[in-house]
């Protein structure tokens, strides 16, 4: 190569972040403008190659959503082929560390003496951080590959690096967002980021606000009600409906003296925490119970004890007045074949749960440590045991995913009476969105017919990965069941004109209680109240789509720098 580092060097000279719903974009992104340097376009096609050749071999790396993936980047219209390179790897590799690809991205070069490399990457605003390593990363492979003119010279050690890096930031993402925000997409839902760990789905009066699944109109009282195991268990107790046998207990001794009172086997647990962190089930004695306590107390200060009832976990979610999801949660364990040890069947389960190439682990690998034997000694069985045909052996009595529990769905089983169940426990904790973790012998069986007690209320429940039940965008349908969207007129023409007809649309409209919006020269106004003036045409528009009580939006367009 005769042309000097320096020309061949790729190089970010401006970028900026663009919150969203800008010049067609459906999704927040970021402005870069970069130099063009020569060269020979068909290495970046080369390049795009060999990095998902790469990419493929990082099993902890795993899209949100690869069909909405592709389809962005389908979609995605590039000026040259350095902007194709660019774009399609970041947002590719955004996707393989967690971050919900929405929207298209597009490019342009500016006709100067020095052309200019325009591009809008879609991003999410959590990711920003971390897109900015990962675009280091980009140009660095880049630069190494023009210098050299050889694509030998790729390292993706660090992209891979940067992807890890943005994986373990969007883990402080709410939990469900990247899958909701890739439902609403699928919807033609709008969502935009609002604040700390809310987002709007919808416009104006036609939204919803949810930090995960939970809705941010969701009641104090439920909320509150539903952090704490020991209050969940009173008010349900006194409504009376199932709930086990419950107590607070401050020390071992009274621990002790409760479990001989209630009777073994015993359930112990915090008060204060969810998703099964720190439960102890199936305490069988005092001895089980104090090996137990030290390990509980870690967890927190506020312990609880709790007669074990026997069954299967199931979680009913509950949205807007509706069961819309079902799952039976099991904990580890293996069946019986008749023919295989318990070790066996752990081993070729095990070997099932191993990560493909380029695809993650959806289940935790099956435990064999101290705990496992235990419990297998509690059943009168050990690993190179061989059960029978169906005989079901467990690992853990607690159905704990990182524990290797797994899920399966069954709302189609579920029976009208504990469905009615259900419906009537969110109404009693005053809840719109509930996960209610009910235990019994068969959820197609009545509740009332058999042992059963409802261990949980959960107000912001997971829901897991998404699956051909589409539980996020039943969701998002039940939390907007009058449609997403707004009505928004923009007037054109002069000043003068656009102001008359303005005035004219919003006497003729606002009856019947509707709250217009209109984006005028001097602000943003509800009705006759200006709620905004210091911003910008767009900024104005944003504050009213987002604002939950307008109806309607006007927009006045008075000339070129409203329409830019």
């Amino acid at each position: 190569m005769t042309d000097s580092p320096d020309t061949l060097t790729l190089r970010i000279q401006f970028s900026k972040f663009i919150s969203g719903y800008f010049q067609g974009l459906t999704s927040p992104a970021l402005a870069i403008h970069t130099n063009v340097p020569p060269g020979d376009g068909a290495i970046y096609d080369q390049l795009w190659h060999a990095l998902k050749d790469a990419a493929a071999h990082w099993p902890e790396l795993d899209h949100v959503d690869i069909d909405l993936t592709s389809e962005a980047l389908a979609q995605t219209s590039f000026a040259n082929p350095i902007a194709e390179w660019v774009l399609s790897s970041a947002i590719w590799l955004q996707s393989l560390a967690g971050v919900p690809m929405t929207s298209r991205g597009f490019s342009s070069v500016t006709a100067t003496e020095q052309s200019v490399l325009v591009m809008m990457l879609p991003t999410q605003g959590p990711a920003l951080a971390g897109l900015g390593r990962l675009l280091a990363a980009i140009f660095e492979v880049t630069n190494a590959v023009l210098r050299l003119g050889d694509i030998k010279a790729a390292d993706f050690s660090n992209l891979q690096k940067a992807c890890r890096e943005l994986k373990g930031e969007m883990a402080l993402f709410p939990p469900n967002m990247s899958y909701l925000l890739c439902a609403a997409r699928r919807r033609n839902i709008p969502a935009s980021y609002q604040i700390g760990q809310y987002y709007i789905f919808g416009q104006g009066r036609r939204q919803v606000l949810l930090n995960s699944s939970l809705p941010g109109h969701e009641s104090c009282f439920g909320a509150a009600t539903a952090k704490s195991k020991t209050t969940t268990n009173l008010l349900l107790r006194k409504y009376g409906l199932p709930v086990a046998e419950q107590v607070a207990v401050a020390t071992l001794e009274s621990a002790q003296a409760e479990a001989a009172r209630i009777g073994y086997p015993v359930v112990l647990k915090p008060a204060d925490l969810d998703g099964g962190n720190g439960v102890f089930p199936f305490l069988q004695d005092a001895k089980a119970l104090a090996e137990a306590w030290d390990l509980c107390r870690e967890k927190s200060p506020n312990l609880i004890l709790e007669k074990h009832v026997f069954g299967r976990d199931y979680r009913l979610l509950v949205a807007r007045g509706a069961v819309i999801a079902a799952i039976e949660r099991k904990p580890a364990q293996v069946v019986g074949d008749g023919q295989r040890t318990i070790a066996e069947l752990l081993a070729a389960e095990n070997d099932r749960r191993k990560p493909q190439l380029g695809q993650p682990a959806l289940l935790h690998p099956l435990p064999d440590d101290d705990q496992a034997h235990a419990i297998l000694k509690a059943q009168g069985l050990k690993f190179s045991d061989v059960p029978a045909h169906g005989q079901i052996a467990r690992l853990r009595m607690a159905p704990n995913h990182a524990q290797g529990g797994s899920v399966g769905w069954c709302l189609d089983q579920v029976h009208p009476e504990n469905e009615r169940l259900a419906l009537y426990v969110a109404d009693v904790m005053r809840l719109d969105v509930a996960g209610i973790d009910l235990i019994c012998a068969d959820i197609a069986e009545p509740w009332s017919l058999a042992e059963a007690a409802i261990c949980e209320v959960n107000h912001q429940p997971s829901l897991g990965r998404p699956t051909a039940h589409d539980v996020f965008g039943i969701l998002l349908d039940k939390m907007l069941p009058n449609g997403a969207t707004i009505p928004q007129i923009a007037i054109f023409g002069p000043p003068q004109a656009v102001a008359a007809t303005m005035t004219k649309l919003i006497a003729r409209l606002s009856g019947n209680g509707r709250h217009i919006g209109s984006v005028r020269p001097d602000g943003a106004y509800i009705g006759d109240d200006r709620i905004s003036a210091g911003t910008s045409f767009y900024q104005r528009h944003r504050l009213l789509v987002d604002h939950p009580r307008v109806d309607l939006v006007l927009l006045g367009l008075s000339g070129p720098q409203d329409l830019q």
